[in-house]
């Protein structure tokens, strides 16, 4: 009697093949889909209503990186300026209770709906609550803080980008949208998403990468999400049309070879040492990171002394080529003209200057090191050295960011599509090093925990046969 009441009961829900639903379930059905896609269509206006400042932030941020740059290079004493800096921002972040790593990290655990723990300078100034939702903790603050900390990073001299700064700027105009609008779940995560893509993309004037490499950056899938991100990044890219900012493009000319198995393996060889760099890369960021937390972890102290340090180095290389972004350089590299340590240089400097504390991002610095890396091993492969720089800034980008998709677009992009094939296959190269090095680390933790536990148990037993001989 049961089991016929339970194949009733679901034969309403979900009528078998050939059966037919009653009126008042059709109507319920096209009611239920009806509500379901205003709702839609009023989350997607308000993203584009985010995306609107969004994209003035992003193309503002990048006028005053350029302005900020353009003076430092007119006024080279501004680099003895680099500690004040760095005071002045760990004096910002303290006043902002704000936490002065893991910003983006705070962004991805609020579009996929995580409580994010001690990433305030004070727990008890958290601006969450135990019931409120995944944007009451980002901090306010946080949109006009990484600007003004960019800024001065790049005004002083510092070896950073600002792709991820704009990053963070968007973000946190999200979050300011989803707080107005009481906004929770899925609904936030996509306002956060789309100004994110919004601020990205007036950067280099590439929408469809700017909205796959936020999807991709934060692990974030779904169709509804890629429409919604590329509509925000198309709108703010025509924002920064109709404010005269040209986008950023490289024209490859006849610089692209044809296909052979030669060809391809020379471009294999240049990705692989791409892929070198960018892990080198990787983990001297993190490992100076961790030596500056260890070893010194008041914040004014290390920026002060950090900012010292670059301004001595500086000095030592006779030379400001390394500071700030490098878009000029990136140029010069596609051109065929670097210095054959160049790329070393700029790793060394931008992993010191992240390391410390300092504000901007690390793709341009990227760039710069990938274009100036396939711009010296051009000769050596029997390459053009346009297009093995254009591989070695897709590759690198790939590897740093850990975004592989997003470069094959940005390539596109970049580059007026001009060689796709061979980014598409250099980016693949990239996907498969990163794999590969995922799986290693996660088989050597896995190892480490499982003989750390063995002799957990080794000690306990130990010591449980030690009391009852006692």
């Amino acid at each position: 009697m049961s089991f016929r009441s339970e194949v009733h009961s679901f034969s309403l829900t979900h009528p078998f093949p050939g059966q037919k639903l009653s009126s008042r379930r059709h109507e319920d059905f096209l009611s239920s889909f009806g509500h379901h896609g205003v709702h839609l269509a009023e989350i997607f206006l308000i993203s584009l209503l985010a995306a609107v400042p969004a994209g003035f932030a992003g193309a503002f941020f990048r006028l005053s990186v350029s302005w900020a740059n353009a003076v430092r290079t007119e006024y080279p004493a501004l680099l003895f300026g680099l500690p004040v800096s760095g005071l002045l921002i760990a004096y910002l972040y303290r006043v902002c209770h704000v936490c002065h790593r893991g910003e983006l990290t705070l962004l991805t655990d609020a579009v996929h709906g995580k409580k994010s723990v001690g990433n305030t300078a004070e727990s008890s100034l958290s601006f969450s609550s135990a019931k409120g939702s995944a944007s009451s903790e980002v901090p306010p603050f946080l949109a006009p803080l990484i600007y003004t900390a960019s800024v001065l990073s790049h005004l002083c001299g510092a070896s950073v980008g600002c792709e991820g700064a704009s990053i963070l700027l968007g973000g946190g105009i999200g979050a300011h949208f989803a707080r107005w609008f009481h906004l929770s779940g899925k609904d936030l995560s996509l306002v956060i998403l789309c100004a994110m893509a919004g601020a990205f993309a007036p950067l280099l004037g590439t929408p469809a990468a700017a909205a796959v490499f936020v999807l991709e950056r934060c692990r974030f899938g779904g169709l509804t999400a890629l429409v919604f991100c590329l509509a925000a990044s198309f709108f703010s890219c025509g924002i920064t049309h109709w404010l005269g900012v040209p986008p950023c493009r490289f024209s490859l000319a006849e610089a692209v070879p044809a296909f052979s198995m030669q060809t391809a393996f020379r471009v294999f060889l240049l990705s692989l040492l791409c892929v070198l760099a960018g892990i080198a890369f990787c983990r001297l960021l993190k490992c100076i990171e961790r030596l500056t937390d260890r070893f010194c972890p008041n914040r004014f102290l290390a920026m002060g002394l950090g900012g010292l340090l670059l301004v001595l180095l500086t000095l030592g290389c006779r030379t400001q080529t390394f500071c700030g972004a490098g878009f000029v350089n990136i140029q010069n590299a596609l051109l065929g003209e670097a210095g054959n340590w160049d790329f070393c240089l700029k790793i060394g400097f931008t992993a010191l200057a992240l390391g410390i504390g300092f504000k901007g991002g690390q793709i341009v610095p990227a760039f710069f090191s990938g274009a100036a890396l396939g711009c010296v091993l051009a000769p050596w492969l029997g390459l053009e050295p346009a297009f093995a720089a254009a591989v070695g800034l897709i590759v690198l980008f790939a590897v740093v960011v850990r975004c592989p998709i997003a470069a094959a677009f940005l390539a596109l992009e970049l580059f007026w599509g001009a060689g796709i094939g061979w980014f598409c296959f250099a980016a693949f190269l990239a996907f498969c090093a990163i794999e590969t090095e995922n799986r290693g680390t996660s088989q050597l933790r896995r190892a480490f925990l499982t003989k750390n536990s063995i002799h957990v148990a080794s000690d306990i037993q130990n010591r449980f046969f030690q009391e009852r001989k006692s």
